[in-house]
């Protein structure tokens, strides 16, 4: 199913509608996840605590109740801190909520579920097992006396196969379906410590060891198969505790004490109230075993649950012994005030992890926890974020009422009381950012685009920033709420610094918007000067988002606005009309940070000025070459960017050629390696994608599914950015050697104006490059990578040779495709036939490129460059 694009001006209020859609889907994914709400009633086939990843706690120590296992993912507490303040409100109200899971008996219908997978597996019994693995082992003995050394190992497997298949036939069992690879056929421990009599759990561990069956097999013989419990189904026993009435002023220790042992006569009083409910009666396991004849009919399954529930479920069956979870209640003197006291009200499982014969049976962790704490509202003190570093920007934002531990605290304050709940999965809902401005700057992509607008109406821009920096000093006292006297003046002078760093920024947008009403100015002299290439860029630019707008999208914010012109002095300084422009302190060794709020617009303002420059390259004469580098530091992030900015790079081109810019097509060089696209042309996978010129694959035939399956893997652009319809991946015929064609990413819709655009016989690829050998080819103007495939570059001289070439140092060029060929691919003086010589390496060679280094290198994402991450950019940055 297609996802239909909703219109703001059919549904009112579409952002709020988008945002209870994400609230809803993190609502659900968290319940599933966790086991709150309906489907974590009964858990299937597997363990609660293997089945979930959130909302429980864990025993918190080893089985001998010595050694703590507690650690960032083996957590055992659950609750809060807060700060009590007045004295005279020393009372609270605690409670509680949270399941345990027993282990229960599955019905029929569940059994035979293929969404739950527990159907049973029988293997035979321990005692025939060794007599089937020392017969097999007699076997292959004899087989490589017969063969000797000449055997392979998969004819070793085949035999082995083989001999297994011979002797459960003797017995009178199935040939074996596991991978017998895997089956050991030395003694194991069973069989060494036979005489020591072990115990049913060892044999268990070495029934798996030695299991020969992988599917369902209940035609075994019951005098042949060993017994196992019956497939495992967990119910949940839901729990509430307290409510508690707690004075935080009086001896919490005893309070704790006597809490916790009313838990666990709780949680044993829920359980034994299932038990005796008709979902315990019927539900509740007994250790009763089955065997292959239980399992093959409705009927039988019916009769093995009845012979089991004419038993007494025993409680003892179902939970631990103690359970072992305690309530802390802790108070501590507050250092920083002399009025408060720090509280602590948790849930910690002090229980112990099961031994190996027990796991099956019993699940000691606890489920769905959550606490509630309801206290007078003047009894909070709200808590400072120590960890946070205090500045006047966002002082007021530095406190809380409550921390959670190892959860999130959710706050709900009336007049004379406030509840504290603890919450798994905490969430900030960010204020929408609404773009709201009186600002008189014109900013919208029409306006900008019309030569008849004067640039130099955009001064306003730095005038309205310089009267917001102005107005600063009194709006804002940066000291306020700061006692200390040296923090105070620290505050103070962070201000002025930022105040400083904000007129210089104000410099840089009118020094921008200089440099483009001066361009205009010779552009309205002479449309042919080199002096009005950073105008039409200019120009260009704005047409290509007007173009990628579709009308939805009418102008930029004034951030993004800033942020492009910022950039222009430096990038047109690289013109002679305009090198006394260039700033080495602004241009060159300083960065610009791009920093906004999640859909702030972040992106847009770099693509803008990325788009900006790719057009001032071509007007400048680099008709060829790579003018930016674009790094993210996941893949995910990668494709989702690339789609976006590739979105506005098609159009750019459309543009540039319905302005007859000469020069190169722009190009996106998807550069992220082989586990996501390939590296060669050479590519296995590559060999079902069809030639562009060959006919329509046979709809359902080999040739279509393997190539439909290639298509999922590689095409990272699904649709047509201009014409939304489905792309395709093609071999160029025209455009290989030595057997290997490029990928191309095709649009096939002849009405697309891509394709209307370029009329000739065969369709022209979309400017989208997937595999590295073409992106080394083609030195497209955009390359796309993530940190770790930029480190690796240094790793093989091969790939080095390449990249160098990308960045003008190929030798040769191939005739009427412009693909390159790197240094190490030429061994003599003497261009092959077809290629053409290139400056610098031959002395009279093509001066294909111009300024061939990148002009703009984007870093998007850059808090995630932390940690590992930040090891492989640290690594690029060496390399």
């Amino acid at each position: 199913m297609k996802p239909t694009s909703l219109n703001s001006k059919d549904i009112p209020r579409l952002e709020e509608l988008k945002e209870g859609v994400c609230d809803s889907i993190i609502n659900l994914t968290f319940k599933r996840v966790s086991g709150f709400g309906p489907s974590g009633a009964v858990v299937f086939g597997r363990k609660p605590s293997r089945h979930f990843v959130s909302g429980f706690l864990l025993p918190g120590f080893d089985p001998t109740g010595e050694d703590d296992e507690t650690s960032d993912i083996r957590i055992n507490t659950h609750g809060l801190d807060f700060a009590l303040s007045k004295a005279d409100h020393t009372q609270c109200t605690v409670s509680g909520t949270l399941a345990v899971y027993v282990r229960g008996l599955p019905e029929w219908e569940e059994l035979t579920d293929k969404r739950y997978g527990m159907t049973p597996i029988f293997q035979p019994t321990a005692e025939l097992r060794r007599k089937l693995k020392s017969a097999v082992r007699s076997r292959l003995e004899a087989w490589r006396n017969d063969r000797g050394q000449s055997a392979s190992y998969p004819e070793y497997l085949n035999a082995k196969q083989e001999a297994y298949s011979a002797e459960c036939r003797l017995v009178g069992l199935p040939a074996p379906n596991v991978n017998l690879e895997e089956v050991a056929l030395q003694p194991n421990a069973q069989e060494v410590k036979e005489a020591l009599n072990d115990n049913e759990a060892d044999e268990a561990e070495n029934a798996a060891e030695d299991a020969i069956y992988a599917q369902a097999n209940t035609s075994i013989p019951d005098h042949l198969a060993d017994p196992m419990p019956p497939p495992d189904i967990w119910v949940r026993v839901p729990v509430v505790l307290g409510p508690w009435n707690v004075d935080l002023a009086v001896d919490l220790k005893s309070r704790s004490e006597e809490l916790s042992r009313e838990i666990d006569l709780t949680i044993k009083k829920c359980v034994s109230d299932w038990l005796q409910s008709e979902d315990g009666r019927n539900r509740a396991f007994r250790g009763r075993k089955i065997v292959p004849s239980d399992c093959v009919s409705a009927q039988a399954w019916s009769i093995y649950l009845k012979e089991c529930r004419s038993q007494v479920p025993h409680i003892d069956q179902l939970l631990p012994n103690p359970f072992g979870l305690k309530v802390n209640l802790q108070s501590s003197c507050d250092r920083r005030s002399k009025d408060a006291s720090l509280i602590r009200i948790a849930l910690e499982h002090h229980g112990r992890r099961l031994a190996n014969s027990q796991q099956p049976f019993f699940e000691p962790a606890c489920f769905q926890v959550g606490l509630e704490v309801k206290i007078a509202s003047l009894a909070i003190k709200p808590l400072p974020l120590d960890r946070v570093k205090p500045s006047y920007r966002y002082r007021r934002y530095m406190t809380q009422d409550a921390m959670g531990v190892n959860c999130g605290v959710d706050t709900q304050t009336s007049n004379s009381e406030t509840v504290l709940r603890t919450n798994w999965a905490p969430r900030y809902v960010l204020p929408r950012q609404v773009p709201r401005s009186d600002s008189r700057v014109q900013r919208d992509y029409a306006t900008l685009s019309d030569p008849a607008f004067d640039v130099s109406n955009l001064s306003e821009l730095p005038s309205e920033y310089e009267t917001w920096i102005k107005r600063l000093g009194s709006r804002i006292d940066p000291s306020s709420g700061v006692d200390d006297a040296t923090e105070a003046l620290i505050e103070r002078q962070n201000f002025e610094e930022d105040c400083n760093a904000y007129e210089l920024e104000r410099r840089d947008i009118a020094r921008g918007v200089d440099v483009l009403a001066r361009s205009q100015a010779a552009y309205r002299s002479s449309a042919e000067s080199p002096a009005a290439a950073p105008y039409l860029a200019w120009v260009m630019m704005n047409e290509t988002f007007r173009d990628a707008g579709g009308g939805k999208f009418l102008e930029w914010r004034l951030f993004q606005l800033a942020f492009i012109i910022a950039q222009i002095p430096g990038f047109a300084s690289r013109l002679p009309d305009y090198e006394d422009d260039f700033d080495p302190e602004r241009d060159e060794e300083t960065a610009s940070l791009l920093y906004f709020a999640t859909g702030g617009g972040k992106s847009e303002a770099f693509f803008g000025a990325l788009i900006y420059l790719l057009f001032l390259d071509r007007l400048r004469g680099k008709t060829f070459g790579v003018s930016a580098l674009v790094r993210y530091p996941l893949r995910l992030l990668t494709v989702q960017q690339a789609r976006r900015l590739f979105r506005l790079l098609v159009r750019a081109e459309l543009i540039r050629k319905g302005h007859q810019v000469g020069g190169a097509p722009f190009q996106l060089g998807f550069w992220v390696g082989a586990s996501n696209t390939p590296n060669r042309l050479d590519d296995g996978r590559l060999k079902a994608v069809p030639f562009d010129d060959a006919k329509p694959l046979v709809n359902g035939s080999p040739e279509e599914i393997a190539y439909l399956s290639v298509r999922r893997a590689l095409n990272k652009v699904p649709s047509c950015p201009l014409c939304d319809q489905t792309t395709e991946l093609r071999r160029r015929r025209k455009e290989g050697s030595n057997g290997n064609h490029r990928l191309a990413l095709m649009c096939l819709n002849a009405g697309c104006r891509w394709n209307e655009n370029h009329p000739q016989d065969t369709l022209e690829p979309l400017p989208f490059l997937l595999v590295d050998q073409d992106i080394y080819a083609r030195a497209p103007s955009v390359v796309l990578g993530t940190i770790d495939k930029l480190a690796l570059i240094g790793q093989h001289d091969s790939t080095i040779s390449k990249v160098f070439g990308m960045f003008g140092l190929a030798r040769l060029v191939q005739d009427d495709f412009e693909r390159l060929a790197p240094p190490r691919d030429a061994r003599s003086n003497t261009p092959p036939t077809g290629y053409t010589a290139l400056d610098p390496f031959f002395p009279e060679g093509h001066k294909l490129f111009f300024d061939p280094l990148p002009s703009l290198v984007i870093q998007d994402e850059a808090h995630l460059l932390e940690e590992s991450l930040g090891a492989f950019a640290s690594l690029l940055k060496q390399v």
